[in-house]
């Protein structure tokens, strides 16, 4: 990056992070580094992009195969180490993990690979731009094709 960009975390667990790079201070060789967001327990940093701007569109993939566009505005701004806001409506029975996200550019796809080894492609400008509290558009039956694994 150039010193300017936005960073997003998603976490397997649905929380989203933005926050400025400049917050990150260079570290020495030893150095452990910086805590980027605070998890809950059992959770994990599933994906992390450089934004462009708040005007950036994002995919997020979740192991069920459902696939959302969301608004890079729609997660506020805030600081490194917090825990972030709610990307996906919490469900009691089989709930949404993230599997990870992807930055929506110009005529580019994006790829989903399942436990099976299949591999779907997605074209982003095939689903509208959701809301935080949505659960995206189911793609992918995953009795036939096994969870995601992977973007």
């Amino acid at each position: 990056t150039d010193g300017t960009s936005d960073i997003v975390l998603a976490t397997y667990g649905a929380y989203a992070l933005i926050f400025h790079e400049d917050e990150v201070s260079p570290v020495g060789v030893r150095a452990a580094g910086v805590k980027a967001i605070n998890l809950k327990e059992d959770d994990y940093v599933a994906s992390g992009k450089p934004l462009n701007g708040d005007k950036d569109q994002l995919i997020l993939v979740t192991q069920r195969g459902a696939v959302k566009r969301l608004k890079a505005s729609e997660i506020e701004k805030s600081t490194r180490a917090k825990r972030g806001l709610v990307i996906f409506k919490e469900l009691k029975r089989n709930p949404y993990r993230i599997v990870g996200i992807e930055i929506v550019r110009d005529d580019e796809l994006v790829y989903m690979k399942t436990e099976k080894h299949i591999v779907e492609e997605i074209d982003p400008k095939a689903y509208r731009n959701k809301d935080r509290y949505s659960n995206g558009s189911l793609v992918l039956d995953v009795n036939d094709t096994g969870e995601v694994i992977e973007t």
